[in-house]
């Protein structure tokens, strides 16, 4: 096979091979759009029963919990270049903290036991402890903003590589630095509806060692097809990342498919 150079290249192509080397990042990325018709109204009902505000976050929060039971193989993180199964499954919801001066930042709440939670109970873990983060009295939170203050922002990437091999590949216990042992579990789910983003494909952090997350966009209705006939619903674009290392095509499709049929037909599920 024959290569011949090319004689016109932009500036733009120049820098671009300085900037960035070959391509290294295994996550797989997709998208589908979810029918919420009969979520939605599920929603409102179990909202007036508990007394308080049942969202869509919790309920995917509650459906990945559900799938990752029925596919425990599935519930992996990757040490020392192995795939391990975790002996539990916990969620890590992204929460957004406003502080005094208007400024947000990002921290997160991590749900334990999601697989066995009904969803009530995965909307109080979430609601305590997002109050105490946001008010600052969340300890873990604090000790770990602490240690990473006074890191200078040059050895920051040297040092979150550095603490997530400790932490993970070496199994250091790294609680006395504000870091809990699996801080983030075994996936994510962050909501960007709530900033009128329609959707977003977001990264995976590698130092979390979260193998996959879900990206919630915003709700609102649209024309899709039901039994040969256009009518509009409610509806939700649905993202996705995945440690391609981890999953392939058809295992991805397992998951997302049962997370789909959760979330768009809740009232089948024990999820109360």
């Amino acid at each position: 096979m024959a290569f011949s150079p090319m004689d016109k290249v932009s500036t733009w192509r120049k820098l671009s091979v300085g900037v960035w080397g070959s391509p290294m990042n295994p996550t797989a990325q997709g998208e589908r759009e979810l029918d919420l018709s009969k979520t939605l109204p599920w929603l409102d009902e179990v909202s007036e029963r508990a007394g308080m505000k049942i969202t869509i976050t919790h309920l995917f929060v509650a459906a990945i919990g559900r799938m990752l039971a029925k596919y425990p193989d599935y519930n992996v993180i990757l040490r020392r270049n192995r795939p391990f199964r975790r002996s539990s499954v916990d969620i890590f919801v992204q929460v957004v903290i406003k502080g005094q001066s208007g400024q947000a930042d990002l921290s997160g709440v991590k749900v334990r036991d999601a697989d066995t939670c009904s969803i009530v109970a995965i909307a109080e873990q979430i609601a305590s402890r997002a109050k105490s983060v946001r008010s600052g009295d969340d300890k873990e939170i604090e000790a770990a903003k602490s240690s990473l203050r006074f890191i200078p922002p040059q050895l920051a990437p040297y040092l979150m590589r550095a603490v997530s091999y400790l932490n993970y590949d070496l199994g250091i216990d790294m609680t006395r630095f504000g870091l809990k042992p699996d801080p983030f579990g075994s996936a994510m789910v962050t909501n960007v509806g709530g900033f009128d983003i329609p959707h977003a494909l977001v990264p995976l952090m590698p130092t979390s060692r979260v193998p996959f997350l879900f990206c919630l966009g915003q709700i609102h209705d649209r024309p899709m097809a039901v039994d040969g006939k256009v009518e509009v619903r409610p509806a939700m674009r649905l993202t996705a990342s995945f440690d391609h290392r981890l999953y392939d095509g058809f295992q991805i499709g397992l998951m997302t498919n049962l997370v789909d049929q959760i979330v768009t037909n809740p009232e089948r599920y024990d999820l109360v």
